[in-house]
C-alpha cells in the first residue's frame, strides 16, 4: 500500500512538472511514514488503490443445532458435615460435553464458584458453610449437556483429571475463606 502511494505522489510530479523536475525533487527517502493520508488523494487515485468490491455471495447453510439434544443433569445432595468447604460436580452422560450449568448451596454462605470443568465434561459447584446447622446443609450442581463436536468442545479428557480439577478449586476457596478468619 504504501510503495503504490508513493508511486502515485512520484507520478503526479511527474505529470505536474516533467521526469527531470520530479525525480530531483521528491524521492522516497523524502516520504514520511504517514505524512500524506489517503484524504489527501484525488477520488481517482483513492478508487485506483482501492479496487472494486465484488457481489456479495449466496448464504451458507446454517450449522449443526444441538438445542433440541441437550441433558440437563444434576449431581447428587453433598453436605457440608464437618466441612467448611465442599464441592459437587454433575458429569454429562458420555458422548456429550456441557454447554452451561449452576448449582445451590443451601448453607448460611453462598456459592463461592460454579463453573465447567477442564474438560467440559460437567459443571462444578463449590459451597461455604461457616456455621454448623446440625448436617443440613449441602451443595449440588446442574449441568446442561449436549452432543460432543457440534455444540461444544470435542476434548475427553479423563474423569479423574476432571475430579483432581475441581478438588484444586475446592483447596483454592477453602484457603481464602481460613485466611480470612
Amino acid at each position: 500500500m504504501r510503495r503504490t502511494l508513493i508511486a502515485c505522489v512520484v507520478a503526479a510530479f511527474f505529470i505536474a512538472g516533467g521526469t527531470a523536475t520530479a525525480s530531483k525533487l521528491i524521492t522516497g527517502k523524502d516520504i514520511k511514514n504517514g505524512s500524506i493520508k489517503l484524504a489527501d488523494l484525488s477520488a481517482g487515485t483513492k478508487s485506483a488503490l482501492k479496487g472494486k468490491t465484488g457481489p456479495r455471495g449466496p448464504q451458507g447453510p446454517a450449522g449443526p443445532s444441538s438445542i433440541g439434544q441437550l441433558t440437563t443433569v444434576a449431581s447428587p445432595e453433598v453436605p457440608f458435615g464437618t466441612e467448611i468447604v465442599t464441592a459437587a460436580t454433575a458429569y454429562c452422560p458420555s458422548g456429550q460435553r456441557v454447554v452451561s450449568g449452576g448449582g445451590v448451596s443451601i448453607s448460611d454462605q453462598e456459592i463461592a464458584a460454579t463453573m465447567p470443568t477442564a474438560g467440559r465434561t460437567g459443571w462444578f459447584v463449590i459451597g461455604v458453610d461457616l456455621v454448623d446447622d446440625g448436617g443440613t446443609s449441602y451443595v449440588q450442581a446442574v449441568a446442561n449437556c449436549a452432543p460432543a463436536g457440534r455444540a461444544v468442545a470435542a476434548s475427553v479428557p479423563s474423569r479423574a483429571a476432571e475430579k483432581r480439577y475441581v478438588a484444586r478449586m475446592t483447596q483454592k476457596v477453602a484457603a481464602q475463606i481460613h485466611a480470612a478468619k
